[in-house]
């Protein structure tokens, strides 16, 4: 702003302004008050320009954050519509031959199910974690049919889900299917 300012003095200085060659006191305040008025202008044109590339900076963020959660959520879902179970699961994206352990009544009224691999094997290794959004389905049941879940507790050989309605018996047969979805949380923050 100071350069501004003084590029501004400078170009009145320099426009022979019979006032300031002078040296009259009304001179030199006409002087200071027009180069004061062309360095604020400058500095608003600058600070506008400056707006305006930051909205569109943003803008562009914006746009590249909604073409990510696309190619995530179709990277997912092309996974899970190639691949057999069993290389789902080594990969950690879903656990299968789970059974219902316990159903429980949750905070506001949701429904919680704990869950277990058949014959209370301990769970492998996984992508699965507390707050992460999955889908449960039968084992025969197509991917897309599932109910969306948030996974609340995984332990060792058990995990909880948390669903806000408690879905029909026909969408909960045994065994059971979960499957990692893609996370939205991240992009609606």
């Amino acid at each position: 702003k100071s350069t501004v300012f003084a590029a501004g003095r400078h170009r009145a200085d320099m426009c022979g302004d019979a006032s300031s060659a002078s040296g009259a006191a009304d001179g030199e305040a006409s002087t200071s008050s027009s180069s004061f008025h062309a360095a604020s202008s400058t500095t608003a044109a600058a600070g506008t320009a400056g707006d305006a590339f930051q909205d569109a900076l943003l803008a562009r963020f914006h746009e590249c954050l909604a073409l990510e959660r696309q190619a995530e959520r179709a990277e997912v879902d092309a996974l899970h519509e190639s691949l057999p179970a069993k290389e789902l699961e080594r990969r950690g994206l879903a656990l299968h031959r789970l059974r219902i352990l316990s159903t429980e009544t949750a905070l506001f009224g949701r429904a919680q199910l704990t869950l277990q691999l058949s014959g209370a094997r301990p769970l492998p290794p996984t992508r699965l974690s507390p707050g992460a959004m999955a889908t449960l389905r039968p084992a025969a049941a197509a991917a897309a049919a599932g109910s969306t879940c948030t996974i609340t507790a995984l332990r060792a050989s058990t995990l909880t889900v948390t669903f806000e309605e408690l879905p029909g018996e026909e969408e909960l047969a045994e065994p059971l299917t979960l499957s990692l979805l893609h996370n939205d949380v991240t992009y609606r923050r």
